[in-house]
């Protein structure tokens, strides 16, 4: 009872600290490939923390639906925590380095093979 009452107390008083800065975001995408008759769903779970003028996004697409799938069902939201089917996890950080001009670098990690895609830089001008 009293790690209870501790933990309890330390998510009242912690949480707007932790809190700020913080955005928690999702997307969801249907796509309908007319030629191939193929239909597809996918939901993007995203987690953002800014602080200045910097960006810290973190989001990983989860296929949903999928009326092509190899599985028994179309539905497969659930095959994402199965070995080998697991998401592809992205992250990116980007900075205003003026009002016009924005700097990114990002990277993903697959969690299937357990290795870092490639490591992209960017610079982002709007006129």
């Amino acid at each position: 009872m009293k790690t209870t009452l501790i933990a309890a107390a330390f998510v009242v008083a912690g949480t707007p600290l932790l809190a700020e800065g913080f955005a928690f975001s999702g997307e969801v995408d249907s796509t309908y490939n007319i030629d191939s008759e193929k239909a597809i769903v996918t939901l993007t779970p995203e987690i953002n923390y800014g602080i200045g003028k910097a960006n810290f996004e973190l989001k990983t697409p989860i296929a949903v639906y999928d009326n092509k799938s190899t599985a028994s069902s179309d539905l497969v939201l659930f095959d994402a925590l199965e070995d080998g089917s697991y998401p592809l996890l992205k992250a990116e950080a980007t900075y205003m380095l003026r009002d016009d001009l924005e700097l990114s670098a990002g990277s993903s990690w697959d969690l299937n093979k357990g290795a870092r895609g490639d490591i992209t830089i960017g610079a982002s001008f709007n006129f």
